[in-house]
Protein backbone atom coordinates (compact mmCIF):
# COMPACT_ATOMS: atom_id res chain seq x y z
CA UNK A 1 0.00 0.00 0.00
CA UNK A 2 1.30 3.60 -0.83
CA UNK A 3 1.05 6.19 2.07
CA UNK A 4 0.50 9.58 1.62
CA UNK A 5 2.38 12.17 3.91
CA UNK A 6 2.10 14.17 6.60
CA UNK A 7 3.14 17.52 6.91
CA UNK A 8 3.10 19.11 10.72
CA UNK A 9 3.51 22.67 9.43
CA UNK A 10 4.16 26.14 12.19
CA UNK A 11 1.56 28.75 11.52
CA UNK A 12 3.11 31.61 13.54
CA UNK A 13 0.91 32.69 16.09
CA UNK A 14 -1.68 34.69 14.30
CA UNK A 15 0.00 36.92 11.07
CA UNK A 16 -0.56 34.98 8.21
CA UNK A 17 2.94 36.52 6.82
CA UNK A 18 4.66 34.67 9.60
CA UNK A 19 4.48 31.19 8.22
CA UNK A 20 7.68 29.62 6.34
CA UNK A 21 7.49 29.53 2.67
CA UNK A 22 8.16 25.55 2.79
CA UNK A 23 4.90 25.48 5.32
CA UNK A 24 3.06 27.44 2.15
CA UNK A 25 4.13 24.77 -0.68
CA UNK A 26 2.83 22.27 2.08
CA UNK A 27 -0.52 23.67 1.69
CA UNK A 28 -0.32 23.91 -2.07
CA UNK A 29 -0.08 20.08 -2.19
CA UNK A 30 -2.80 19.04 0.88
CA UNK A 31 -5.58 17.30 -0.19
CA UNK A 32 -6.45 17.56 3.78
CA UNK A 33 -5.58 20.22 6.59
CA UNK A 34 -6.23 19.76 10.10
CA UNK A 35 -6.52 23.12 11.64
CA UNK A 36 -6.96 24.21 15.07
CA UNK A 37 -8.27 27.79 16.59
CA UNK A 38 -4.53 29.19 16.93
CA UNK A 39 -3.51 28.81 13.40
CA UNK A 40 -5.03 31.61 11.32
CA UNK A 41 -7.88 30.17 9.24
CA UNK A 42 -6.28 32.60 6.58
CA UNK A 43 -3.67 30.52 5.65
CA UNK A 44 -5.97 27.85 3.95
CA UNK A 45 -6.25 30.55 1.31
CA UNK A 46 -3.19 28.48 0.06
CA UNK A 47 -4.79 25.01 -0.18
CA UNK A 48 -6.32 23.83 -3.44
CA UNK A 49 -9.95 24.34 -3.96
CA UNK A 50 -10.91 21.20 -3.44
CA UNK A 51 -8.83 20.34 -0.27
CA UNK A 52 -10.65 19.03 3.20
CA UNK A 53 -10.75 20.98 5.90
CA UNK A 54 -10.99 19.70 9.44
CA UNK A 55 -11.11 21.94 12.67
CA UNK A 56 -9.94 20.13 15.77
CA UNK A 57 -10.99 23.12 18.46
CA UNK A 58 -7.91 22.53 21.18
CA UNK A 59 -9.26 25.91 23.38
CA UNK A 60 -8.89 25.91 26.90
CA UNK A 61 -11.07 23.14 29.27
CA UNK A 62 -13.36 22.78 25.55
CA UNK A 63 -11.22 20.17 23.35
CA UNK A 64 -13.47 19.49 20.37
CA UNK A 65 -11.23 16.06 19.84
CA UNK A 66 -9.18 14.54 22.06
CA UNK A 67 -5.49 13.82 21.07
CA UNK A 68 -5.65 10.54 20.62
CA UNK A 69 -8.96 11.00 17.75
CA UNK A 70 -6.69 13.91 15.75
CA UNK A 71 -3.46 11.31 15.94
CA UNK A 72 -5.94 8.68 14.37
CA UNK A 73 -7.26 11.12 11.27
CA UNK A 74 -3.77 11.91 10.91
CA UNK A 75 -2.83 8.44 10.26
CA UNK A 76 -6.00 7.64 9.07
CA UNK A 77 -5.74 10.03 5.83
CA UNK A 78 -2.70 9.52 5.43
CA UNK A 79 -2.97 5.75 4.62
CA UNK A 80 -5.38 6.68 1.87
CA UNK A 81 -2.73 8.19 -0.10
CA UNK A 82 -3.57 12.08 1.08
CA UNK A 83 -1.44 14.74 1.98
CA UNK A 84 -1.82 15.83 5.32
CA UNK A 85 -1.21 19.08 6.47
CA UNK A 86 -1.57 19.38 10.55
CA UNK A 87 -1.33 23.61 10.92
CA UNK A 88 -0.28 24.30 14.30
CA UNK A 89 -0.71 27.69 15.53
CA UNK A 90 3.48 28.79 16.73
CA UNK A 91 6.24 26.17 16.15
CA UNK A 92 4.80 22.39 16.08
CA UNK A 93 7.92 21.92 18.53
CA UNK A 94 7.41 24.47 21.19
CA UNK A 95 4.24 23.16 23.74
CA UNK A 96 2.62 21.91 20.10
CA UNK A 97 2.54 17.89 21.13
CA UNK A 98 3.99 17.47 17.77
CA UNK A 99 6.09 14.64 19.07
CA UNK A 100 2.81 12.56 19.87
CA UNK A 101 1.43 12.83 16.60
CA UNK A 102 4.58 12.01 14.87
CA UNK A 103 5.06 9.31 16.60
CA UNK A 104 1.93 7.73 16.00
CA UNK A 105 3.28 8.56 12.33
CA UNK A 106 6.21 6.70 12.93
CA UNK A 107 4.72 3.73 14.31
CA UNK A 108 2.61 3.38 10.70
CA UNK A 109 5.44 3.94 8.95
CA UNK A 110 3.85 7.09 7.66
CA UNK A 111 6.29 9.72 6.10
CA UNK A 112 6.52 13.06 7.91
CA UNK A 113 8.28 16.08 7.93
CA UNK A 114 8.49 19.27 10.44
CA UNK A 115 8.13 22.62 9.51
CA UNK A 116 8.99 25.01 12.25
CA UNK A 117 6.61 28.15 12.61
CA UNK A 118 7.28 31.61 14.75
CA UNK A 119 6.68 30.25 18.83
CA UNK A 120 4.39 32.92 19.69
CA UNK A 121 6.72 33.55 23.04
CA UNK A 122 9.20 35.04 20.30
CA UNK A 123 5.90 36.97 18.15
CA UNK A 124 4.18 38.35 20.09
CA UNK A 125 6.81 39.87 22.67
CA UNK A 126 8.43 41.11 19.00
CA UNK A 127 5.16 42.93 17.92
CA UNK A 128 4.46 43.94 21.48
CA UNK A 129 7.82 46.15 21.72
CA UNK A 130 9.63 43.54 23.89
CA UNK A 131 13.04 41.74 22.58
CA UNK A 132 13.68 39.11 25.09
CA UNK A 133 17.45 39.57 25.00
CA UNK A 134 19.12 42.76 25.50
CA UNK A 135 23.18 42.87 25.71
CA UNK A 136 22.74 45.17 29.18
CA UNK A 137 19.68 43.78 30.73
CA UNK A 138 19.61 40.35 29.50
CA UNK A 139 21.74 37.74 28.33
CA UNK A 140 19.03 34.81 28.57
CA UNK A 141 15.89 34.25 27.93
CA UNK A 142 13.75 30.76 29.24
CA UNK A 143 10.48 29.45 27.73
CA UNK A 144 7.90 27.74 30.44
CA UNK A 145 4.30 26.12 30.28
CA UNK A 146 2.34 27.66 32.96
CA UNK A 147 -0.11 24.83 32.36
CA UNK A 148 -0.36 22.07 35.45
CA UNK A 149 -1.76 18.67 35.00
CA UNK A 150 -3.37 17.12 37.29
CA UNK A 151 -1.96 13.92 39.10
CA UNK A 152 1.48 14.76 37.13
CA UNK A 153 3.12 17.37 39.75
CA UNK A 154 6.24 16.28 39.11
CA UNK A 155 6.21 17.14 35.26
CA UNK A 156 5.79 20.95 36.44
CA UNK A 157 7.67 23.43 35.42
CA UNK A 158 10.76 23.74 38.27
CA UNK A 159 10.06 27.67 39.29
CA UNK A 160 13.31 27.88 41.52
CA UNK A 161 15.25 27.44 38.19
CA UNK A 162 12.83 29.54 36.40
CA UNK A 163 13.16 32.84 38.65
CA UNK A 164 16.87 32.28 37.69
CA UNK A 165 16.72 33.71 34.29
CA UNK A 166 17.02 37.35 33.13
CA UNK A 167 13.59 36.84 30.98
CA UNK A 168 10.85 33.96 31.35
CA UNK A 169 8.54 33.47 28.95
CA UNK A 170 5.17 31.31 30.33
CA UNK A 171 3.10 29.68 27.68
CA UNK A 172 -1.16 28.74 28.98
CA UNK A 173 -0.33 30.81 32.02
CA UNK A 174 -3.24 32.78 31.94
CA UNK A 175 -5.39 30.26 34.19
CA UNK A 176 -2.58 29.96 36.88
CA UNK A 177 -1.30 33.86 37.09
CA UNK A 178 -1.64 33.70 40.78
CA UNK A 179 0.22 30.50 41.29
CA UNK A 180 2.98 31.06 38.59
CA UNK A 181 3.48 34.44 40.83
CA UNK A 182 3.23 32.99 43.87
CA UNK A 183 6.06 30.04 43.07
CA UNK A 184 8.27 33.10 40.77
CA UNK A 185 8.41 34.82 44.23
CA UNK A 186 9.29 32.07 46.00
CA UNK A 187 12.21 31.45 43.61
CA UNK A 188 13.50 34.57 44.69
CA UNK A 189 12.34 36.89 42.05
CA UNK A 190 12.01 40.76 43.05
CA UNK A 191 8.38 41.72 43.38
CA UNK A 192 8.87 44.41 41.06
CA UNK A 193 10.23 43.02 38.08
CA UNK A 194 7.93 44.42 35.24
CA UNK A 195 5.53 41.80 33.57
CA UNK A 196 3.63 41.95 30.33
CA UNK A 197 0.62 39.64 29.21
CA UNK A 198 0.28 39.68 25.62
CA UNK A 199 -3.03 38.30 24.29
CA UNK A 200 -3.78 37.00 20.76
CA UNK A 201 -0.49 38.59 19.85
CA UNK A 202 0.35 39.53 16.06
CA UNK A 203 -3.27 39.82 15.41
CA UNK A 204 -5.71 42.61 15.13
CA UNK A 205 -7.22 41.54 18.11
CA UNK A 206 -3.69 41.99 20.29
CA UNK A 207 -3.53 43.36 23.63
CA UNK A 208 -0.79 44.56 25.67
CA UNK A 209 -1.14 44.22 29.46
CA UNK A 210 2.23 45.63 31.43
CA UNK A 211 2.98 45.20 35.54
CA UNK A 212 4.69 43.78 37.54
CA UNK A 213 5.27 40.48 38.49
CA UNK A 214 3.89 41.44 42.09
CA UNK A 215 0.30 42.75 40.37
CA UNK A 216 0.36 41.81 36.93
CA UNK A 217 -2.38 38.43 38.36
CA UNK A 218 -4.64 41.28 40.13
CA UNK A 219 -4.47 43.73 36.86
CA UNK A 220 -5.32 40.99 34.32
CA UNK A 221 -8.49 40.11 36.53
CA UNK A 222 -9.17 43.54 36.43
CA UNK A 223 -9.23 43.63 32.90
CA UNK A 224 -10.52 40.31 32.22
CA UNK A 225 -7.96 39.65 29.98
CA UNK A 226 -8.13 35.84 28.64
CA UNK A 227 -6.60 33.40 27.04
CA UNK A 228 -4.28 33.11 24.38
CA UNK A 229 -1.84 34.85 26.00
CA UNK A 230 1.87 34.77 26.79
CA UNK A 231 3.44 35.93 29.63
CA UNK A 232 7.05 38.20 29.45
CA UNK A 233 8.77 38.31 33.04
CA UNK A 234 12.25 40.24 33.20
CA UNK A 235 13.49 44.14 32.47
CA UNK A 236 13.18 43.47 28.82
CA UNK A 237 9.03 44.50 29.75
CA UNK A 238 10.39 48.19 30.33
CA UNK A 239 11.80 48.57 26.47
CA UNK A 240 7.64 47.96 25.46
CA UNK A 241 6.74 51.61 26.02
CA UNK A 242 9.26 52.88 23.63
CA UNK A 243 9.45 50.18 21.07
CA UNK A 244 6.03 49.00 21.01
CA UNK A 245 5.26 49.68 17.32
CA UNK A 246 2.13 47.40 16.41
CA UNK A 247 -0.60 48.89 18.46
CA UNK A 248 0.40 52.00 17.24
CA UNK A 249 -0.50 51.87 14.06
CA UNK A 250 -3.40 54.09 12.54
CA UNK A 251 -5.50 51.26 11.31
CA UNK A 252 -4.58 48.55 14.17
CA UNK A 253 -7.45 46.41 15.24
CA UNK A 254 -9.62 46.74 12.38
CA UNK A 255 -10.67 43.41 10.10
CA UNK A 256 -10.64 43.96 6.56
CA UNK A 257 -12.62 41.34 4.39
CA UNK A 258 -10.72 41.75 0.44
CA UNK A 259 -12.48 41.10 -2.74
CA UNK A 260 -9.45 41.79 -4.34
CA UNK A 261 -8.67 43.53 -7.81
CA UNK A 262 -7.40 40.55 -10.83
CA UNK A 263 -5.20 43.76 -11.67
CA UNK A 264 -1.99 42.07 -11.65
CA UNK A 265 0.05 45.46 -10.47
CA UNK A 266 -2.41 45.99 -7.45
CA UNK A 267 -1.96 44.83 -3.70
CA UNK A 268 -4.46 46.86 -1.70
CA UNK A 269 -3.80 44.06 1.13
CA UNK A 270 -0.08 44.94 1.11
CA UNK A 271 -1.63 48.81 1.54
CA UNK A 272 -3.59 48.15 4.13
CA UNK A 273 -1.78 45.83 5.92
CA UNK A 274 1.30 48.41 6.16
CA UNK A 275 -0.90 50.65 8.40
CA UNK A 276 -1.93 48.09 10.45
CA UNK A 277 -4.91 46.39 9.37
CA UNK A 278 -5.94 42.86 9.34
CA UNK A 279 -6.62 41.81 6.32
CA UNK A 280 -8.00 38.69 4.47
CA UNK A 281 -8.54 38.01 1.03
CA UNK A 282 -11.45 35.98 -1.50
CA UNK A 283 -9.72 33.85 -3.33
CA UNK A 284 -11.20 34.80 -6.82
CA UNK A 285 -10.08 32.84 -10.19
CA UNK A 286 -11.50 33.58 -13.67
CA UNK A 287 -13.84 30.81 -14.83
CA UNK A 288 -13.31 30.19 -18.26
CA UNK A 289 -16.82 30.75 -20.32
CA UNK A 290 -17.62 27.32 -22.12
CA UNK A 291 -18.77 29.27 -25.31
CA UNK A 292 -14.70 31.02 -25.11
CA UNK A 293 -13.86 28.89 -28.00
CA UNK A 294 -17.05 29.19 -30.09
CA UNK A 295 -15.98 32.75 -30.35
CA UNK A 296 -13.36 31.92 -32.55
CA UNK A 297 -15.18 30.17 -35.23
CA UNK A 298 -15.35 33.21 -36.94
CA UNK A 299 -13.08 35.76 -35.21
CA UNK A 300 -11.54 36.84 -39.06
CA UNK A 301 -14.54 38.37 -39.60
CA UNK A 302 -13.77 41.14 -36.65
CA UNK A 303 -12.25 44.26 -37.76
CA UNK A 304 -11.89 45.42 -34.00
CA UNK A 305 -10.92 42.89 -30.89
CA UNK A 306 -11.44 45.40 -27.34
CA UNK A 307 -10.11 43.53 -24.56
CA UNK A 308 -11.06 44.80 -21.09
CA UNK A 309 -8.38 43.23 -19.14
CA UNK A 310 -5.39 41.09 -18.70
CA UNK A 311 -7.05 37.86 -18.04
CA UNK A 312 -9.50 38.11 -21.53
CA UNK A 313 -6.12 38.13 -23.50
CA UNK A 314 -4.76 35.52 -21.52
CA UNK A 315 -7.72 33.27 -21.99
CA UNK A 316 -8.35 34.48 -25.38
CA UNK A 317 -4.81 32.85 -26.18
CA UNK A 318 -5.93 30.14 -24.67
CA UNK A 319 -8.56 29.66 -26.80
CA UNK A 320 -6.95 29.77 -29.66
CA UNK A 321 -4.13 27.41 -28.94
CA UNK A 322 -6.80 24.76 -27.74
CA UNK A 323 -8.34 25.23 -31.25
CA UNK A 324 -5.26 25.21 -33.01
CA UNK A 325 -5.71 28.45 -34.77
CA UNK A 326 -2.75 30.43 -36.11
CA UNK A 327 -2.90 34.12 -35.20
CA UNK A 328 -1.41 35.29 -38.07
CA UNK A 329 -5.40 34.30 -39.83
CA UNK A 330 -6.42 37.35 -37.43
CA UNK A 331 -6.65 40.98 -38.92
CA UNK A 332 -8.37 42.79 -36.32
CA UNK A 333 -6.95 46.16 -35.16
CA UNK A 334 -6.42 45.76 -31.05
CA UNK A 335 -8.22 47.96 -28.10
CA UNK A 336 -7.13 47.53 -24.63
CA UNK A 337 -9.21 48.82 -21.91
CA UNK A 338 -6.25 48.84 -18.95
CA UNK A 339 -3.03 48.72 -18.05
CA UNK A 340 -3.09 45.23 -17.73
CA UNK A 341 -4.70 44.41 -20.79
CA UNK A 342 -1.88 46.30 -22.74
CA UNK A 343 0.83 44.85 -20.80
CA UNK A 344 -0.23 41.08 -21.64
CA UNK A 345 -0.86 42.19 -25.49
CA UNK A 346 2.81 43.52 -25.56
CA UNK A 347 4.53 40.56 -23.75
CA UNK A 348 3.07 38.59 -26.85
CA UNK A 349 4.50 41.52 -29.19
CA UNK A 350 1.34 42.79 -30.04
CA UNK A 351 1.09 46.62 -30.28
CA UNK A 352 -2.76 47.94 -29.56
CA UNK A 353 -4.14 50.53 -31.73
CA UNK A 354 -5.92 52.38 -29.17
CA UNK A 355 -5.49 52.41 -25.01
CA UNK A 356 -7.84 53.37 -22.93
CA UNK A 357 -5.53 53.44 -19.91
CA UNK A 358 -3.34 56.69 -22.08
CA UNK A 359 -6.24 57.91 -22.76
CA UNK A 360 -8.07 57.95 -19.22
CA UNK A 361 -8.85 61.84 -18.98
CA UNK A 362 -11.40 61.47 -21.29
CA UNK A 363 -13.31 59.03 -19.87
CA UNK A 364 -15.72 58.71 -16.55
CA UNK A 365 -17.42 55.54 -15.32
CA UNK A 366 -18.51 53.13 -17.86
CA UNK A 367 -17.22 52.43 -21.15
CA UNK A 368 -20.03 52.04 -23.17
CA UNK A 369 -19.23 50.71 -26.99
CA UNK A 370 -20.75 53.06 -28.81
CA UNK A 371 -18.85 56.14 -27.16
CA UNK A 372 -15.56 54.00 -27.40
CA UNK A 373 -16.96 53.17 -31.24
CA UNK A 374 -16.54 57.10 -32.30
CA UNK A 375 -13.44 57.26 -30.32
CA UNK A 376 -11.25 54.82 -31.75
CA UNK A 377 -13.18 55.67 -35.32
CA UNK A 378 -14.75 52.66 -36.51
CA UNK A 379 -16.70 52.81 -40.07
CA UNK A 380 -19.83 51.93 -41.48
CA UNK A 381 -20.61 48.17 -40.98
CA UNK A 382 -17.48 47.09 -39.33
CA UNK A 383 -17.52 44.71 -37.12
CA UNK A 384 -16.30 44.85 -33.27
CA UNK A 385 -15.87 42.15 -30.61
CA UNK A 386 -15.72 43.48 -27.20
CA UNK A 387 -14.58 40.82 -24.69
CA UNK A 388 -15.27 41.56 -20.70
CA UNK A 389 -15.89 39.73 -18.12
CA UNK A 390 -19.71 41.45 -17.24
CA UNK A 391 -20.79 39.59 -20.27
CA UNK A 392 -19.34 36.60 -19.92
CA UNK A 393 -21.68 33.23 -20.90
CA UNK A 394 -24.08 35.47 -22.70
CA UNK A 395 -23.77 36.73 -26.02
CA UNK A 396 -24.99 40.42 -26.94
CA UNK A 397 -25.33 41.65 -30.33
CA UNK A 398 -25.08 45.03 -30.26
CA UNK A 399 -25.39 47.95 -33.40
CA UNK A 400 -25.06 51.37 -33.38
CA UNK A 401 -23.59 53.69 -35.78
CA UNK A 402 -23.74 51.47 -38.50
CA UNK A 403 -21.12 49.39 -36.70
CA UNK A 404 -21.88 45.51 -35.62
CA UNK A 405 -20.73 44.80 -31.74
CA UNK A 406 -20.67 41.41 -29.99
CA UNK A 407 -20.62 41.34 -26.43
CA UNK A 408 -19.12 38.60 -24.94
CA UNK A 409 -16.11 37.80 -22.69
CA UNK A 410 -14.12 35.09 -22.09
CA UNK A 411 -14.25 34.45 -18.18
CA UNK A 412 -16.37 34.96 -15.21
CA UNK A 413 -14.29 35.86 -11.62
CA UNK A 414 -15.78 33.27 -9.55
CA UNK A 415 -14.84 32.95 -5.55
CA UNK A 416 -13.21 29.31 -4.85
CA UNK A 417 -12.70 27.48 -1.65
CA UNK A 418 -15.78 28.94 -0.19
CA UNK A 419 -15.35 26.37 2.90
CA UNK A 420 -12.19 28.80 3.94
CA UNK A 421 -14.36 32.23 3.40
CA UNK A 422 -16.80 30.68 5.54
CA UNK A 423 -13.98 30.02 8.18
CA UNK A 424 -12.81 33.33 7.67
CA UNK A 425 -16.46 34.72 8.50
CA UNK A 426 -17.17 32.49 11.36
CA UNK A 427 -14.00 33.66 13.23
CA UNK A 428 -12.58 36.70 12.60
CA UNK A 429 -15.40 39.61 13.03
CA UNK A 430 -14.84 41.79 10.06
CA UNK A 431 -15.43 45.77 10.29
CA UNK A 432 -15.19 46.45 6.57
CA UNK A 433 -16.05 44.44 2.99
CA UNK A 434 -13.87 46.17 0.70
CA UNK A 435 -14.41 45.36 -3.14
CA UNK A 436 -11.55 45.97 -5.58
CA UNK A 437 -13.08 46.74 -8.84
CA UNK A 438 -15.64 45.70 -10.95
CA UNK A 439 -14.65 42.35 -11.47
CA UNK A 440 -14.59 41.46 -7.79
CA UNK A 441 -17.67 42.71 -7.66
CA UNK A 442 -18.84 40.16 -10.32
CA UNK A 443 -17.75 37.38 -8.36
CA UNK A 444 -18.87 39.17 -5.19
CA UNK A 445 -22.25 39.18 -6.24
CA UNK A 446 -22.18 35.79 -8.03
CA UNK A 447 -21.02 34.08 -4.61
CA UNK A 448 -24.08 35.81 -3.21
CA UNK A 449 -26.59 34.57 -5.55
CA UNK A 450 -25.14 31.04 -5.68
CA UNK A 451 -24.73 30.17 -1.45
CA UNK A 452 -27.57 32.52 0.21
CA UNK A 453 -25.81 32.16 3.60
CA UNK A 454 -22.68 33.03 3.00
CA UNK A 455 -24.21 36.51 1.46
CA UNK A 456 -25.83 36.91 4.33
CA UNK A 457 -22.82 36.70 6.25
CA UNK A 458 -21.14 39.36 3.86
CA UNK A 459 -24.11 41.91 4.13
CA UNK A 460 -23.60 42.26 7.88
CA UNK A 461 -20.68 43.83 7.33
CA UNK A 462 -20.91 47.09 8.52
CA UNK A 463 -18.96 49.04 6.00
CA UNK A 464 -18.56 48.51 2.81
CA UNK A 465 -15.53 50.31 0.29
CA UNK A 466 -15.92 50.18 -3.27
CA UNK A 467 -12.38 51.56 -5.42
CA UNK A 468 -14.17 52.94 -8.66
CA UNK A 469 -17.27 55.37 -8.92
CA UNK A 470 -18.14 51.86 -11.81
CA UNK A 471 -18.09 49.59 -9.20
CA UNK A 472 -19.73 51.55 -6.61
CA UNK A 473 -22.52 52.65 -8.93
CA UNK A 474 -23.23 49.02 -10.03
CA UNK A 475 -22.67 47.48 -5.89
CA UNK A 476 -25.78 50.02 -5.57
CA UNK A 477 -27.43 48.29 -8.70
CA UNK A 478 -27.17 45.23 -7.09
CA UNK A 479 -28.33 46.53 -4.18
CA UNK A 480 -25.62 47.02 -1.37
CA UNK A 481 -25.28 49.00 0.96
CA UNK A 482 -21.71 51.63 -0.28
CA UNK A 483 -20.09 53.06 2.74
CA UNK A 484 -17.31 54.96 0.42
CA UNK A 485 -15.97 54.70 -3.14
CA UNK A 486 -12.19 55.34 -3.66
CA UNK A 487 -10.84 56.44 -6.70
CA UNK A 488 -8.79 53.80 -8.90
CA UNK A 489 -4.98 54.39 -10.20
CA UNK A 490 -3.13 57.37 -8.86
CA UNK A 491 -5.34 58.47 -6.45
CA UNK A 492 -6.29 54.99 -4.78
CA UNK A 493 -3.42 55.75 -1.13
CA UNK A 494 -4.94 59.69 -1.67
CA UNK A 495 -8.90 58.29 -1.41
CA UNK A 496 -7.53 55.32 1.15
CA UNK A 497 -5.94 58.09 3.70
CA UNK A 498 -8.94 59.86 3.75
CA UNK A 499 -10.94 57.22 4.05
CA UNK A 500 -8.38 56.60 7.25
CA UNK A 501 -8.84 59.86 8.31
CA UNK A 502 -12.41 59.65 8.56
CA UNK A 503 -12.60 57.01 11.04
CA UNK A 504 -11.70 58.18 15.15
CA UNK A 505 -8.19 57.92 15.74
CA UNK A 506 -7.16 57.25 12.11
CA UNK A 507 -3.77 58.87 10.85
CA UNK A 508 -1.49 58.29 8.26
CA UNK A 509 2.51 59.39 8.50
Amino acid sequence: MKFGKVYFVGAGPGDPGLIAVKGVTALQEADVVVYDRLASPQLLKYAKPDARYLYCGKEPGAHSMAQDEINEILVREAMRGHIVVRLKGGDPSIFGRVGEEAQACAKRQIPFEIVPGVTSGIAAASYAGIPLTYREISSNAAFVTGHRCAGSEEKETNWQAAAGFDTLVVYMGVKNLPYIRQRLLEGGKPPATPAALVRWGTTGDQRTLTGTLDDIAAKAKEAKLEAPAILVVGEVVRLSEALGWYERKPLFGRKLLLFPSLQPARDDARLLEQWGAETAEAAILPEPSVMAERLLVEIAAYDWIIFADAWEVKLFFAALQAVRRDIRSIRARVVALDEGAEAELAARAIAVDYSLAADRSEWTGEVRPGVLGRRIGVHQGARLLMLTPEYAGINIPYTEGGAHWLLTGMYTPKVRATGYLAELLQGRGFDTLWIGDIRALYALQELANREELLGNELRRISELVCVGERTAAKAKAFGWQVSRVIRDGVFLEADAKEWLSAIPGGRVS
